[in-house]
Formats: C-alpha cells, sequence, structure tokens
C-alpha cells in the first residue's frame, strides 16, 4: 500500500475570520469532512489504482456476466451469492448504491417471496439471503459492463491513511482578494488483498 495524496481548499473572507460570533471551526471541519468523505469514497470503491487507492471495482473477482445490461435477476444475485467460497461468505455483505438497492427490493425468489428482508431492530442491517446490506452511492448504476453488485468479506479490503488530515492556512496567497486560504490534505491506500474474497455480476 502506497497512500495517495489528495488535498481540497476552502476560501474564506477576512471579515469572517473576524466575525467572533461564527464557529469557524466547526464550518471548515464539516466542509472537509463532507468533501473528503465523497472523495474517500469514490476512491476505495471504483478508484484506478493509478493515481488513487485500488477501488473493490478494480479488483474483485467477476464471478460472471449477467444476461441484461440494464437489469438483473433473482436467480442472479443467488448465484453471485454461492459463487463466494463458504469461508468467505459467513461474513459476507453486499454492497451496492441506492438504485440497485430499489431494484433489489422488488426482486422475489421462486416461491415469491421478498429476497431483501428490512431490519426490524434499530441499529441492524438490512438482509439479503440471510447477509448484512451496505448501501454505497460510489457504486455504478446496471449499465453495459458495469460492475453494480458486490458480495463478499470486506475485511479482505485493506486501507492505509497517514498521519491524519493536515491543515494549512495560506495567509498571503489570496490577500489580494480580502481572502484566507485553508488548505488540507490526507494520504490514504486501499487495496482487495484477496482477489476472491469479494465478487460482482459484470453487467452484459
Amino acid at each position: 500500500l502506497t497512500p495517495y495524496k489528495a488535498t481540497r481548499m476552502l476560501k474564506v473572507s477576512e471579515e469572517l475570520l473576524a466575525d467572533s460570533a461564527v464557529d469557524l471551526q466547526s464550518y471548515v471541519g464539516v466542509s472537509f469532512g463532507r468533501s473528503f468523505s465523497n472523495l474517500i469514497s469514490d476512491g476505495l470503491t471504483t478508484g484506478s489504482g493509478s493515481g488513487q487507492p485500488t477501488g473493490v471495482a478494480s479488483s474483485a473477482t467477476s464471478a460472471f456476466t449477467a444476461a441484461s445490461a440494464t437489469v438483473f435477476t433473482a436467480d442472479e444475485l443467488i448465484a453471485l451469492f454461492y459463487a463466494v467460497k463458504a469461508g468467505y461468505r459467513t461474513n459476507g455483505t453486499w454492497m451496492f448504491n441506492s438504485t440497485t438497492a430499489k431494484e433489489i427490493h422488488q426482486l422475489k425468489d421462486s416461491n415469491n417471496q421478498y429476497l431483501w428482508q428490512p431490519s426490524l431492530t434499530g441499529g441492524q442491517p438490512d438482509m439479503l439471503l440471510g447477509r448484512p446490506v451496505a448501501v454505497n452511492d460510489s457504486c455504478a448504476d446496471t449499465a453495459t459492463t458495469a460492475k453494480p453488485i458486490f458480495f463478499g468479506d470486506f475485511s479482505y479490503y485493506w486501507v492505509a491513511m497517514r498521519q491524519g488530515v493536515v491543515l494549512k492556512r495560506l495567509d498571503e496567497l489570496y490577500a489580494a482578494n480580502g481572502q484566507i486560504g485553508l488548505q488540507a490534505a490526507i494520504r490514504i491506500d486501499g487495496e482487495l488483498t484477496q482477489a476472491e474474497a469479494v465478487q460482482t455480476i459484470t453487467m452484459a
């Protein structure tokens, strides 16, 4: 794992800094936190490994190709479930985005029972074929050659973050505009250390 550097910049007016009624620390923290959250989620999910983390979509094993480019069936979800070896399946978790989740909610098995089992206990995840569901909107939608659905043991996906978030204040760079620059940087990488631990369906 070789962490890659990502930065975010925020410009704040001198007037805002001078206004003691403004909780600037909280404002900056929320702004940077939201930006880095989206950036990290995208990188760890779909990153190419070139100048950015190797995302799950780039390293997971493709179990098979779906019959359609835009829709999948209950049988294909069951096939993906059993494509993962039992040792990984025991700790398996499903991952897909909100659009795919809506489609899966409507799928039924051969007994006309919904595959998706909403959790009735607070704090507990929904279940699909007896395993928990994680909704991640960085995952792709169903489209030609896309990989929208993942299942497996994500504990084999390792993440390395160095130093945490480093914050710099740039007093001179934007002084002519009456602004102060605030720059945050992180260094992060990710890699699926066992490709067969997480598998996916490739759309036709």
